[in-house]
């Protein structure tokens, strides 16, 4: 079975979107994140609204 590591990203701050009934604010906090094979996790951002880069190596062999 092949494994591979995921990496799943999520935006931080408020957006206003425009709607039928008038605006609506929407917060991301974030909590982006990056699990290996196994599905562990190997690196998160905290969630503390402030903008992050995470980094992890895999041995791919």
């Amino acid at each position: 079975m092949d494994q591979v590591p995921l990496v799943a990203s999520n935006r931080i701050g408020k957006e206003v979107i425009e709607t039928e009934h008038g605006n609506s604010d929407i917060t991301f906090y974030g909590n982006s994140f990056i699990a290996g094979p196994t599905g562990k996790i190997v690196a998160a951002a905290m969630i503390n609204m402030k903008p992050c880069v995470l980094v992890a190596q895999f041995d791919l062999d």
